[in-house]
């Protein structure tokens, strides 16, 4: 009997031996303490049964260490002052996550992966992986809406969203609030007009009327701001007033591709690509 469980002990430990041995790591430049690492949280979630982890699972803590570790060199801080808050399945639309790279050539196959936020010194950053860990990407643009320079935004939800543009109109800053508690939009029309129009809850409340105009030459400048300034990258973002603020005026802007909000008590707390476009649409309509 005595015989038999030594036999036993050492089939099941060389089975162990063998299935540890089966797992890759996605990417072999992973510091031997983050290895070390990598295999303690594995062995703790699975101290019974070490054999049936999921691979996937594994690529999620290692590609949860790149992360940390990436993110830790740009910060010049070390990898256990950051802390992995969200991991969200993703699908990106190139071998470059769908973040264009001069310098890589980019197949152009979908690649799944993840999207990941990371969180160090009060501020969240958004990174993009594929399944492994070993295409790890800084998302730059996706980081400033969750930053603000330390403001942190939420999610405007399906109600709070306004109508999509529609026919002529390049551009819409809907303002509600303040102490008279007025609601209009401001529209920027293809031709150069600008419009305003009373808002109420149900919808526009009343004729538009035209207060000014811009030119065709400003409206291609603003046009091209959009772009380069990434607005669409802020989309469905709301940066709202600090609690318990009051006689603030909420401002909601809509380009063809995109709707924010903000309370206009925080506007120099936002990220200063959106400051930039916030500050030409208000030139243009100071008429």
């Amino acid at each position: 009997m005595t015989r038999l469980r030594c036999l036993a002990s050492v089939l099941l430990l060389t089975s162990v031996l063998y299935s540890g041995i089966g797992f890759t790591f996605a990417d072999r430049t992973l510091a031997s303490s983050d290895r070390s690492a990598l295999d303690t949280v594995i062995a703790r979630r699975n101290e019974d049964t070490p054999r049936k982890i999921r691979p996937e699972e594994r690529n999620r803590i290692t590609a949860i260490l790149q992360v940390k570790q990436d993110l830790a060199k740009r910060l010049g801080s070390a990898a256990g002052n950051v802390r992995v808050v969200e991991t969200t399945r993703q699908t990106w639309p190139d071998g470059c996550l769908g973040i264009p790279d001069p310098l890589a050539l980019c197949t152009q196959a979908l690649v799944p992966g993840w999207r990941m936020v990371a969180e160090a010194n009060g501020q969240r950053f958004v990174y993009r992986t594929n399944l492994s860990g070993s295409i790890v990407k800084f998302d730059q643009a996706a980081s400033q809406t969750t930053q603000g320079q330390g403001l942190q935004p939420i999610r405007l939800n399906a109600q709070e969203m306004p109508q999509p543009l529609t026919g002529n109109v390049v551009f819409r800053a809907i303002a509600s609030g303040g102490i008279t508690g007025r609601h209009y939009a401001t529209l920027l029309l293809r031709d150069g007009r600008l419009v305003r129009v009373p808002v109420d809850a149900q919808g526009w409340s009343g004729e538009g009327q035209v207060f000014g105009r811009v030119s065709r030459q400003q409206i291609r400048a603003f046009e091209q701001l959009l772009q380069q300034q990434k607005f669409v990258q802020f989309h469905g973002w709301s940066y709202p007033a600090p609690a318990g603020a009051a006689d603030f005026i909420t401002i909601t802007l809509s380009s063809r591709r995109g709707t924010i909000q903000y309370a206009d008590i925080v506007q120099e707390q936002l990220p200063a690509s959106l400051r930039s476009v916030i500050q030409m649409w208000n030139q243009m309509t100071r008429v």
